[in-house]
């Protein structure tokens, strides 16, 4: 509920389409075809924590 529900004033307003179509959508996950911060993440790890494993096996220092 917003601040505008129950605020008569408000309903003779005109919206145009494009905004109300842009509102919906403002929550809807953005799918660009590039990968969530949660992703990469899971990338990184996935990547890096076997060659760490092997160093940390092997007694490697940097």
């Amino acid at each position: 509920m917003s601040k505008l529900d129950g605020n008569e004033r408000w309903k003779s307003k005109m919206v145009l389409t494009e905004h109300v179509e842009g509102y919906e959508r403002r929550n809807e996950p953005k799918n660009q075809g590039r990968p969530t911060g949660e992703e990469l993440t899971m990338v990184r790890d996935y990547v890096l924590l076997p060659l760490l494993l092997t160093m940390v096996q092997k007694g490697w220092t940097t």
